[in-house]
């Protein structure tokens, strides 16, 4: 499909949005969140593809051109049953904050859910309000939620796009 998820690995690509360093793409599920890494991942999208080369957004001959993106999770057991390419991270919450922050320095687009990183020992490390300059939430009508909330004013200055 070409819906919500389509939306959701395209938009921080697009003309006007490409400006932007890093994107945080906020999930409330970790079964969305592996859906959504899955396929912007090298490898997991549906028939073993991302959603750019499924879809024809890059020639299969550019699949290193795919956006350099990290998956943030407090489960050591993510970074397993993702299967990823070169261009994208499963990065886990529980290593020490700084290795974390160098790790997604990298990344143009980092995906999580709003309680692993609100609760994480990260949250106190991430001084920069300008580190995330575009956010993605999915599931807009839980937005509202004290911890998006929080997120939201801590990046006060980034453009939002809300998902549902």
């Amino acid at each position: 499909g070409c819906g919500k998820t389509g939306v959701l690995t395209l938009a921080p690509f697009l003309p006007g949005l490409r400006r932007k360093q890093r994107c945080l793409l906020l999930s409330p599920s970790l079964t969305i969140l592996v859906e959504l890494a899955r396929n912007l991942s090298g490898k997991g999208g549906k028939g073993g593809k991302n959603f750019f080369l499924r879809h024809g957004f890059l020639p299969e001959t550019q699949s290193e051109e795919l956006p350099r993106c990290a998956v943030l999770s407090s489960d050591a057991d993510l970074a397993v049953s993702l299967e990823h390419g070169a261009q994208f991270k499963a990065v886990s919450l529980q290593l020490e904050a700084e290795r974390v922050l160098r790790e997604l320095a990298a990344c143009r687009v980092v995906l999580c859910n709003w309680q692993a990183l609100v609760e994480s020992k990260l949250w106190t490390h991430l001084r920069d309000r300008k580190f995330f300059d575009l956010l993605f939430i999915d599931e807009a009508h839980h937005s509202a939620a004290q911890g998006y909330r929080r997120v939201r004013e801590h990046f006060a200055d980034a453009d939002i796009c809300l998902v549902t």
